[in-house]
């Protein structure tokens, strides 16, 4: 069997178990899930993707979505998410607005910057940040998982180290970005990136 579709992970029993998304069309409102028998480690699945998935066994009782409870696929990211800043002209032009300063329409380098993630928050789960900001902001992200290790990629291999896709919620203190003049503090909050439902595989 090879995998297509969407992943996820997601509790049933309460036990943790990575699974494979079965729908009948985009708009079926009782998808089923199939679940790995592999790992239910994420990260492990996505390292060893290549021999998970010559060994996956089709055979597995299909389960409904509906009498599971869905997690972010990705529970503790190996490394700092890397974002791209101030992504699209409208972006930019609310950016400088916040800054009370006048956007010249040009956007000669791209904008990165981290955001500590210890642990995804799950994807419907209520968010709750007490003390530290009163300005609290958030952003739809598309996120791009990097499957391979990789350097100097050039733009025409650089999709061969991309495993799949997922969407995310940026949240934002702005208050903590302000005061400490750089975006670390403000983005990396406990609690700041609920990720998921499922990762779309390329």
């Amino acid at each position: 069997m090879q995998l297509e579709g969407k992943l996820i992970r997601y509790l049933d029993k309460g036990i943790e178990f990575l699974g494979i998304l079965q729908e009948k069309n985009p708009q079926d409102t009782n998808p089923l899930v199939m679940p790995l028998d592999t790992t239910n480690n994420m990260n492990e699945f996505i390292v060893h993707f290549e021999r998970f998935n010559q060994c996956l066994n089709a055979n597995n009782p299909l389960i409904p979505l509906n009498s599971v409870k869905i997690l972010s696929p990705i529970k503790n990211p190996l490394q700092d998410v890397i974002c791209l800043g101030i992504n699209y002209m409208e972006h930019a032009e609310e950016s400088m607005r916040f800054k009370k300063e006048v956007f010249d329409g040009k956007r000669d380098e791209a904008v990165y910057f981290a955001k500590r993630v210890n642990e995804c928050a799950n994807p419907n789960d209520d968010f709750h940040i007490a003390g530290r900001t009163t300005q609290l902001d958030y952003e739809v992200e598309l996120v791009v998982i990097i499957g391979k290790d990789c350097k100097n990629t050039t733009r025409e291999n650089a999709m061969d180290f991309v495993f799949g896709y997922s969407i995310a919620n940026d949240i934002s203190a702005r208050d903590l970005q302000l005061k400490h003049k750089q975006w670390y503090a403000g983005k990396s909050l406990e609690g700041s990136f609920p990720l998921g439902p499922c990762i779309v595989l390329r």
